[in-house]
């Protein structure tokens, strides 16, 4: 199977700031969307409060979160193989 990554814009609530375009993995099992936190500034995206992450090799991180509109461009990058 190929990996899925997608064209994606992240802007604030309001659409007032500056928008943020980056390619984005897709995970279908992912309830969080991760994006540098300078960038999330840059858009104007708040921080509302923290949360905490646990890591595969059992690490524990925590990370501030905001708000964010959140935009995929259909686009595929890398389709997964048939079987014949």
């Amino acid at each position: 199977m190929g990996l899925t990554h997608v064209t994606t814009v992240v802007r604030d609530l309001a659409k007032t700031g500056k928008p943020y375009e980056a390619e984005f993995l897709v995970n279908t099992g992912a309830i969080d969307c991760l994006v540098p936190a300078e960038a999330l500034h840059e858009t104007g995206v708040i921080v509302e409060g923290n949360d905490v992450y646990e890591l595969t090799n059992g690490g524990v991180v925590e990370y501030p979160f905001g708000f964010a509109r959140v935009e995929l461009i259909a686009s595929r990058r890398a389709r997964p193989g048939r079987a014949r």
